[in-house]
């Protein structure tokens, strides 16, 4: 072992730890989104300008059911809107990083 290659195992475990930086960096993108799109209707006619194969009329349902879900009090919400919103989000800015 000691007389082996190690720039191959090096450039494996390089590959596999960018990787893991970047879907990582793919779910704080989503968290952002979220968080904006929740907050803020422009933020609606960004994302729809970066991402145009999104399903507009979901994403808008996603954000409204997510804005009266954080408009009830803290005992009464689910956060099942806001999940939801989450799910949608993530694999296109998984696909957009890759």
């Amino acid at each position: 072992m000691r007389q082996a290659d190690l720039a191959p195992l090096q450039e494996a475990v390089a590959e596999a730890q960018l990787g893991r930086a970047h879907d990582s960096l793919a779910l704080h993108r989503a968290e952002h989104w979220r968080v904006e799109l929740v907050a803020n209707d422009e933020a609606l006619t960004r994302w729809l300008a970066e991402h145009p194969a999104t399903d507009a009329q979901r994403l808008r349902t996603l954000i409204r059911n997510a804005r009266k879900d954080a408009a009830l009090p803290p005992e009464q919400r689910h956060g099942r809107a806001w999940r939801e919103l989450f799910q949608f989000l993530k694999p296109v800015l998984v696909a957009s990083n890759e």
